[in-house]
């Protein structure tokens, strides 16, 4: 019976928010893209609530200026959870989850509530790569544009560009300060508000 109303409830979301069919059961509109039957884990959570429709919990992400990800499950004919995310799909794990459904902002401005924030000094040993030769502007582009990708280091003398899967609140991550005549930043995107 969930997966009924789940699937009207997409059938409303498409004509409500305009939202459009892709090849692979994708949905995508102007505020969201959709995937049916998948999930994320709980990094970068803002908040978690009650709600009684998909169209209710994206609108719930959609006036909140930090929300990136929303994710919906159904309980009941009426009733589901809702929990909106300040990440990206691309920078956190998805797994298969049944009834569940992802709803992530694609759009260019979708990081306009979001600024660069870079400090004195580096995490090691949780590189996801490093390239030479970048600068500071293009190790940002580098991060948004890679997989798992959610701070990195960037060394001043040797312009190198290390994305990272942590960030500096994790537990367990040590976070280093540059030293003397070597100067390093660390920079994770951040919501402003």
């Amino acid at each position: 019976m969930a997966s009924i109303v789940l699937s009207l409830a997409l059938v409303f979301c498409t004509l409500i928010l305009n939202l459009h069919c892709t090849s692979g059961g994708e949905l995508t509109s102007d505020a969201f893209a959709i995937d049916k039957d998948l999930s994320i884990d709980n990094r970068a959570l803002l908040r978690v609530t009650d709600s009684t429709s998909l169209v209710e919990c994206a609108a719930e992400c959609g006036s909140h200026a930090c929300c990136l990800t929303a994710l919906f499950k159904p309980e009941t004919e009426t009733t589901g959870s809702c929990s909106l995310h300040s990440t990206r799909k691309l920078n956190v794990e998805t797994y298969f989850e049944s009834s569940s459904v992802l709803m992530f902002k694609e759009s260019s401005d979708a990081l306009d509530a979001f600024e660069w924030e870079c400090i004195d000094g580096f995490i090691r040993q949780h590189n996801l790569m490093t390239t030479n030769g970048t600068t500071h502007s293009d190790c940002k582009q580098l991060c948004l544009n890679t997989t798992m990708c959610l701070s990195f280091d960037y060394d001043l003398n040797d312009t190198l560009c290390s994305p990272a899967n942590v960030t500096k609140a994790m537990p367990s991550i040590t976070f280093e300060n540059s030293w003397s005549g070597h100067p390093s930043y660390y920079c994770e995107l951040n919501c402003i508000y």
